[in-house]
């Protein structure tokens, strides 16, 4: 299944619905119960030995990937040794978080990460590696050349900047950059298997669900998120069927014409 829970995180500080620990549960085995996965993400009130999203993903036999923040590279480092330890198929860091006003109110510093700083990460786990937050081509580039396995193509919903692109404009530029030197995720915006099919035509190889998730989760726990996950897999396999694709390798551009 194509789709997986994004990197969401910092919803008990939101509201008191669910607890930090008890929403990080529900993602990732709502999305295990749905025969997918979800990325977990990261925010200024987790640290190496209290991580909400590390716990949860340990919980659950390492079924989850853990995308940080663009925290102070030893730190970083030690998340991934922890996040190595649990168990994760995957590590990777949300690099447009050098902008997370949250952290910066927290006193906690993120950084605008160099190519070199991109490679020492990489290099430095034998997972394969995830840069999230790229909207432009010679972005994605770069990612490549410091040694992704995959490029996470994102606005973060549009939320961060006004005037922010859509994903589905950059996202051909990005496809054809890669040429496929590395798997490509697209999220922000999407709501219905409909919008996962476009993004997959477009070139995306997975595509990440946030706002319908954290909503999910807090409205109804796990049973709620593969309820959420289940209805996204649903639409697009019947998206698939009205548009002859009868599977995934034979989605592409042909079907937005």
């Amino acid at each position: 299944m194509p789709i997986l829970g994004a990197s969401t995180s910092g919803v008990s500080k939101y509201n008191d619905a669910i607890s930090e620990d008890d929403f990080c549960v529900a993602c990732v085995e709502g999305c295990r119960a749905a025969g997918t996965m979800t990325l977990r993400g990261d925010t200024f009130f987790y640290t190496v030995g209290d991580n909400p999203a590390l716990r949860s993903i340990e919980k659950a036999g390492g079924w989850g990937i853990p995308i940080f923040k663009p925290r102070a590279q030893d730190s970083l480092k030690a998340l991934i040794e922890r996040a190595e330890k649990v168990g994760c198929p995957a590590v990777g860091v949300d690099l447009d978080g050098c902008g997370s006003s949250n952290f910066a109110r927290a006193g906690k510093p993120v950084y605008k990460k160099t190519i070199a700083d991109m490679r020492e990460l990489v290099g430095f786990t034998d997972l394969p590696f995830i840069f999230k937050g790229i909207m432009d081509a010679d972005d994605a580039e770069a990612c490549v050349e410091a040694g992704a396995a995959v490029v996470a193509v994102s606005n973060h919903g549009g939320r961060v900047l006004d005037g922010t692109p859509g994903v589905a404009e950059t996202l051909p530029s990005i496809v054809e950059r890669l040429g496929g030197r590395a798997a490509i995720t697209a999220d922000g915006g999407v709501r219905t298997g409909y919008d996962v099919l476009k993004l997959l035509a477009l070139g995306a190889t997975a595509v990440l669900i946030g706002r319908d998730v954290i909503r999910a989760a807090i409205g109804g726990g796990p049973k709620g998120v593969e309820l959420q996950m289940a209805r996204l897999g649903s639409v697009l396999k019947k998206g698939m069927l009205m548009t002859g694709c009868p599977d995934l390798a034979s989605i592409d551009r042909d079907i937005l014409a």
